[in-house]
């Protein structure tokens, strides 16, 4: 179950959950969000990973590949996101 269940289930959230940029902090040995790699924020029930790119992308793709995060997930987060992104555009 994500880890982000409080925010859905017992809130009854319904927008999205965006990390914040941690990039340039994750090669930092003194930073917490060293580890950060969007297979993880998205097994967590994080639906977008800031700034995004390939290298963030081929990490999803390995996360599914290696059992870290289901494909299933990945379509519930990428679902959000459209949907957030249609309401907004449609206001």
């Amino acid at each position: 179950m994500p880890r982000n269940c409080i925010l859905r289930a017992e809130y009854g959230y319904q927008g999205i959950v965006m990390t914040d940029w941690v990039t340039p902090m994750t090669g930092d040995a003194r930073s917490a969000h060293r580890d950060s790699q969007a297979q993880y924020v998205a097994a967590a029930g994080g639906d977008l990973f800031m700034p995004g790119n390939k290298g963030d992308y081929d990490n999803l793709l390995q996360g599914i590949d290696s059992g870290a995060v289901t494909l299933e997930q990945v379509k519930i987060n990428a679902s959000r996101v459209v949907r957030t992104v249609r309401a907004l555009t449609q206001e």
